[in-house]
């Protein structure tokens, strides 16, 4: 398998630190190939030490389920507790997002909808938070940082 990053916002330049040889290394390079089939996370630093991660997932064969994937971006991150949640999906499916402490409590919870949506979280304590981005049938989660 194959795994091609696209990278936006930030500062650049930027640093990739991949799991599959470790991490901490911060020697990784933006894309991988040669995968074999597994979940696989990535952490970009930009050049002003901000950061964010993403796991994704590496199949062996496409399938239905594949199909009704999601991928979203948030901006700013690190925040105030009021962000922009850009959602893409492949196909037409109800999304929930939740906002989860790192302990695992659920924090916020909340409709989105394809595209832009608006979201305030400002009655949140600062600290770091999970958000996970879900449909029926898939699942997606990114740390956001509240300053």
């Amino acid at each position: 398998g194959t795994i091609d990053l696209t990278v936006s916002g930030g500062t650049p330049n930027y640093v990739f630190d991949w799991d599959n040889d470790g991490t901490g290394d911060m020697d990784d390079t933006e894309d991988l190939s040669g995968l074999t089939a597994g979940s696989y996370t990535v952490i970009v630093y930009d050049d002003n030490g901000c950061s964010d991660t993403l796991t994704l997932d590496v199949g062996t064969q496409v399938s239905v389920g594949d199909l009704d994937g999601i991928s979203f971006s948030m901006y700013p991150n690190p925040n105030h507790g009021a962000f922009v949640l850009n959602l893409e999906l492949k196909l037409s499916a109800q999304v929930t997002m939740n906002v989860h402490t790192l302990t695992g409590q659920l924090a916020h919870t909340q409709q989105v909808v394809n595209g832009k949506n608006n979201i305030d979280v400002t009655d949140l304590e600062r600290g770091i938070y999970m958000i996970t981005i879900k449909t029926q049938t898939t699942q997606k989660t990114i740390r956001m940082v509240l300053n």
